[in-house]
């Protein structure tokens, strides 16, 4: 089963920062990022609780 998809913008600038922040996570693409952060934000919105975690990025820089 194919699942439809819709395009959704962001400024570049965005993009790139993301781009750079995902290098050496496993993330193969912004859009990749982009996807699991959002399925984040939607399970702690329904559940209550805190949002988003990103264990991947913690201690980088």
């Amino acid at each position: 089963m194919v699942k439809e998809k819709v395009t959704i913008t962001i400024p570049k600038e965005l993009y790139e920062q993301i781009k750079e922040e995902i290098k050496g996570t496993g993330f193969s693409s912004p859009s990749e990022w982009i996807r699991y952060v959002l399925r984040q934000a939607i399970a702690s919105a329904k559940t209550g609780k805190a949002i988003v975690t990103l264990p991947y990025l913690a201690g980088k820089k």
